[in-house]
This record gives structure tokens, sequence and C-alpha cells, in this order.
């Protein structure tokens, strides 16, 4: 990849979930993954995307901006509960995205996207 490669390095999972999965595609011309986590739950998943087209659409209007860490990020909400928190960094863009329910709190959210790391 041409940017890093971001990997949620704590995660919420239940005992015996289904192993990551980690896939590459191409994305409005550029290079993308996405690391996908099985929650636990029956069909609840979220997923870290990572890719180098640095101002695609859904990262449009954010709810509000913070200070993660070292780490400026961009909230966004259904309702009361976070669906997405994005980042950029160098030349790549990254959100995590919730389950399909929202079942990840916002504190586990923020936790997640917070220790994700960079792969070397």
């Amino acid at each position: 990849m041409p940017f890093k490669l971001y990997y949620p390095v704590r995660q919420v999972t239940a005992a015996g979930a289904d192993p990551d999965a980690v896939r590459s595609y191409a994305l409005h011309g550029g290079h993308a993954y996405v690391v996908v986590v099985a929650q636990g739950g029956l069909g609840q998943y979220y997923n870290l995307q990572g890719n180098d087209w640095t101002n695609p659409p859904i990262l449009n209007n954010p709810n509000q901006t913070i200070q993660l860490g070292a780490r400026t990020v961009q909230l966004y909400f259904e309702g009361h509960r976070l669906r997405m928190v994005a980042w950029h960094d160098g030349r790549g863009v990254y959100w995590l995205i919730n389950t399909l329910q929202n079942i990840l709190t916002n504190r586990e959210m923020l936790a997640i996207a917070a220790a994700a790391r960079p792969v070397s």
C-alpha cells in the first residue's frame, strides 16, 4: 500500500468470534483496505478502513472534531450513538465504522480508534 495500514490492536469481541478478515480493493482509482472484526453477536461486524482517497464523500460533515491522544479525529453520530470515527495520517485516510446495529458504545469506539496502530 502507498500509505500506512492501520490495524485495530484493541478490539471488542466475544470468545469464539470469527478471526479478523483483511481485504484490499480499489477505490476511486486508488488503493484501499478493510479489516473486518466480528464483534461476536450474530451478524455483528465492525470494520476499520483505510485508503489514499483523502477526501471521500463519506467523511463530509462530521458532527464533531476532537483530539484523541496525539490524533485529531472526526466523529459521526447517529442520534447519540457514535457511528464512525475518522482520521488522516500522511497520504492515508482511515475510518472505523460501528456494527450495523451500533452495538459498540461510544467509549468502545473511541478506545478502538485510539489504539489503532500502523502495521510496520
